[in-house]
C-alpha cells in the first residue's frame, strides 16, 4: 500500500510511518517525535523539517496509533507507541 505521505517501514508486524528530509550534512540527524494529541506528526511538522532540512537530515516518526501508522491496543505513550 502506498501512503499519501512518507514511507512505511514494518515494526514487530505492524507499519509504522516515517518521513525523512535533508540529506547528512556532516552532523547527526534530528528526529521530531509527537505529543500526545497531534493526530499527523509528519504533516504537522513539515515546515519545521523542511526548514531544519537545510542544514540537518530530519526524520519524522509517526508512532503506532498516529497519523498512516497501524493502530494499536497499548495505551498512547511513548514507551507503548515503539513497543508491540
Amino acid at each position: 500500500m502506498q501512503n499519501a505521505y512518507g514511507d512505511s517501514v514494518q515494526v514487530n508486524g505492524k507499519n509504522m510511518v516515517v518521513e525523512i528530509v535533508g540529506e547528512n550534512h556532516d552532523g547527526p540527524p534530528i528526529i521530531l517525535l509527537p505529543g500526545l494529541g497531534e493526530p499527523s506528526p509528519i504533516l504537522e511538522f513539515r515546515p519545521l523539517a523542511s526548514e531544519l532540512s537545510k542544514k540537518y537530515e530530519v526524520i519524522t516518526i509517526e508512532p503506532f496509533g498516529y497519523g498512516l501508522s497501524d493502530s494499536t491496543k497499548r495505551k498512547r505513550n511513548y514507551k507503548a507507541a515503539f513497543h508491540e
